[in-house]
């Protein structure tokens, strides 16, 4: 009775409703069968995807039309289905791309560097004097610290799986976490830049390693896309919430980028040679995410750029070891 001597777009919505009544016009201008696929919308615990089939039909004078309709809504999800695959295996595929060009490119450079000086000093050792000596060896050790890095963080990235990292929570001593960290950095930058740290944190309680990556990770950014002989700017408090600032005075980030700036693998266009792998910030990303924080960007090009991580107390356990 809900059906009977009612028009088939009475029960569509109303752009299908018009896209129905305007083929069902050109069918009946042209004579020629047509069809249409629409979207079932009353009643409404029976909405479905079908598809009309349309053809004139005459009898003598008269001008009919037959009509037949079918359910085509499991054909669409799975074409759905087929898509999302599709666009997933797509994805992999540049994925594992992108991280065969970065790691081809950043293993190769510092590879090429340990196999020089060690060439030189193999080849030369007995006209080296100890200061050209320990440079070389000095280089090799940094290298050797950046490849290892650069497979830490491989392979953190790697491990986070479909649940991401899993945070620890403990009682940390925040001084000397951050001092550990940002020595470790200045070594590794070899002084190239003025890192300047101000923290009026005491202890806290956090994951050390998830936090420990964090700051690793953006000091390490600020130091890497900025002129040598500039500053850092490291600010850490605790009020309402933990929060970390780090900012730069560097090259900055494209407006464009910035939204994609945290996935794995992916780097501003404007990083030219500088060396990097697009992983360290989608480890801040996944570290955030563990931790219940968040992150804010503000950035201008070639004027650097800031980073603020907050992390909420009220998400922490009140017991803690």
């Amino acid at each position: 009775n809900e059906v009977v001597d009612k028009s088939i777009d009475t029960f569509l919505f109303s752009e299908d409703a018009q896209r129905f009544r305007d083929k069902f016009s050109s069918m009946m201008q042209e004579h020629a069968p047509s069809s249409i696929e629409v979207i079932l919308a009353k009643p409404k615990e029976f909405r479905r995807n079908i598809e009309i089939s349309l053809a004139p039909i005459r009898h003598g004078s008269e001008i009919g039309v037959v009509g037949n309709v079918r359910d085509v809504t499991q054909r669409r999800q799975t074409e759905e289905l087929l898509r999302d695959a599709l666009k997933n295996a797509k994805d992999l595929s540049d994925l594992k791309s992108n991280f065969v060009t970065m790691a081809s490119h950043e293993f190769r450079t510092p590879l090429t560097t340990i196999l020089s000086s060690s060439d030189i000093v193999k080849n030369y050792f007995e006209r080296l004097t100890s200061e050209k000596l320990l440079q070389h060896m000095a280089k090799i050790q940094r290298e050797v610290d950046h490849l290892n890095g650069l497979i830490d963080d491989i392979l953190l990235i790697g491990s986070t799986g479909d649940e991401g990292f899993v945070a620890k929570y403990e009682k940390v001593e925040l001084p000397s976490l951050i001092t550990e960290v940002i020595e470790r950095i200045r070594n590794l930058d070899q002084d190239q830049h003025v890192i300047r740290v101000e923290n009026t944190c005491n202890q806290t309680i956090t994951d050390k390693k998830l936090f420990g990556h964090i700051l690793d990770n953006l000091v390490s950014n600020a130091c890497k896309y900025s002129a040598t002989g500039s500053d850092i700017i490291v600010t850490i408090s605790c009020r309402d919430v933990l929060s970390l600032s780090v900012k730069d005075y560097g090259i900055g980030i494209p407006q464009n980028d910035i939204d994609a700036i945290f996935d794995s693998f992916y780097r501003g266009r404007n990083v030219g040679n500088v060396r990097g792998t697009g992983i360290g910030l989608a480890i801040v990303r996944e570290a955030l995410q563990a931790l219940g924080g968040k992150a804010e960007i503000e950035s201008e090009l070639g004027k650097g750029t800031s980073f603020t991580v907050h992390l909420p107390f009220e998400t922490l356990p009140k017991s803690v070891p």
